[in-house]
């Protein structure tokens, strides 16, 4: 009897699978630092906005009553 050894080539679905699986959570996680990130932005963003017509606001009435 001849025992050949069977070369494994490429990878089991299982495998693949589970790359897969690793992958999404990673993006998951990924999507969600972004988002918060991004919202944190968008607040300081507004309370700059609001900060800056208050003081042209501000100085436009000063102006305008001298």
């Amino acid at each position: 009897m001849s025992e050949r050894k069977k070369s494994k080539k490429g990878f089991t679905l299982v495998e693949i699978m589970l790359v897969l699986c690793i992958l999404c959570l990673l993006v998951a996680v990924l999507i969600k630092s972004v988002s918060s990130y991004l919202d944190k932005g968008d607040s300081a963003s507004a309370t700059a906005s609001v900060a800056n017509a208050t003081i042209e606001d501000a100085f436009n009435n000063r102006i305008c009553k001298e």
